[in-house]
């Protein structure tokens, strides 16, 4: 069975096919800053990470009305549920879902080498 895109593409006239090419650049770029959303959609959060998760929005809302202000709570993880996507060469990441969980509940969610770096910033900073 003939691919249907291909089939479509073949049928582009040849003055088109520059414009046909934006469009595959655009169509990767999209798919790419919505990785995140993208991968939960093929990839359902297994119920370890929702519980991680959980976790740390019960021990900040702790620490809040314990100490009566918030700190910085770093989830270091190498999923992709969570933490941004990025791509070596490339500079968008995929982040729809770390802002989420940052804006909600104020929590950031990184690889963990770069919660190492911003801890080592944050120290050296005080």
């Amino acid at each position: 069975m003939p691919n249907i895109a291909e089939a479509k593409e073949q049928a582009v006239p040849k003055g088109l096919k520059g414009a046909l090419n934006w469009w595959k650049l655009y169509i990767n770029q999209d798919r790419f800053i919505h990785s995140q959303i993208l991968n939960l959609l093929k990839n359902p959060v297994d119920s370890d990470d929702l519980m991680i998760l959980a976790e740390a929005i019960h021990l900040k809302m702790i620490y809040i009305s314990t100490e009566g202000k918030g700190g910085n709570l770093f989830i270091a993880s190498k999923d992709r549920h969570f933490v941004p996507v990025r791509k070596k060469r490339s500079t968008y990441e995929g982040r729809e879902i770390t802002d989420e969980i940052y804006n909600r509940f104020g929590i950031i969610c990184e690889h963990p080498q770069k919660v190492k770096e911003q801890f080592i910033a944050e120290k050296s900073a005080k």
